[in-house]
């Protein structure tokens, strides 16, 4: 299942135990599959407009171009040196969650994420970069946007749009490319888990004899 927006302020999430990513990349990912949901509608009554592809992190070298596209890299992370590790409440996890271990939250992550965008024409550039802007702030009772992250423990991150930038050079002019690139600034919580000591329980019985002289 694919990172989704949440819009609703009272969508309760439940936690779970699964966890497949790094702690920087939880952030690029879950903003690379949003990024990949959007879909224009352009006015003139064309066909729907979505991205060719959505990277995490940059191409490698055998992946073809194909436009328009959209990479999502993380800059500088860093993480909260005064945060308390705190148990997360059984409230908040699955019943299987963590398989007899316990989640814990151990401290808080705010990283800047570029998004570069390619495309080949000023229009459609212009279209996807108001997409964008629309999408960085969909909700009227926060600023910026929250997303749920499936593969990181069902958590969530907020992301805040920063900054803008059209990048018109004579080098990417001559073969046609149009470049934005975007900044934004996530933030989350970073969890671990640590498993439970097994507990044995015996039980140990002394009999101590009694002298009855009634008997």
């Amino acid at each position: 299942m694919p990172s989704r927006l949440i819009t609703d302020s009272t969508e309760h999430i439940v936690l779970n135990g699964n966890c497949t990513t790094d702690a920087v990349g939880r952030l690029t990912r879950g903003l690379a599959e949003v990024l990949a949901q959007i879909e224009l509608k352009p006015s003139s009554g064309r066909a729907k407009v979505k991205f060719a592809q959505v990277l995490n992190g940059f191409a490698e070298p055998e992946v073809f171009s194909a436009f328009p596209s959209a990479c999502v890299y993380a800059l500088e992370a860093e993480y909260d040196e005064n945060y308390a590790m705190n148990v997360v409440p059984s409230s908040m996890l699955e019943e299987t969650a963590t398989n007899g271990s316990q989640l814990y939250i151990t401290n808080e992550l705010s990283c800047r994420v570029n998004v570069e965008i390619w495309c080949q024409d000023t229009k459609e550039r212009s279209l996807f970069v108001n997409a964008i802007e629309q999408l960085s702030s969909p909700v009227e009772y926060m600023s910026g946007m929250r997303i749920q992250l499936p593969h990181y423990y069902n958590t969530t991150c907020t992301l805040s749009l920063k900054s803008v930038e059209y990048e018109d050079t004579e080098e990417l002019n001559s073969r046609r490319y149009r470049k934005a690139r975007f900044t934004f600034m996530g933030s989350m919580c970073v969890f671990r888990t640590h498993t439970l000591p097994k507990l044995n329980p015996k039980t140990k019985v002394t009999v101590t004899d009694i002298e009855n002289d009634g008997l």
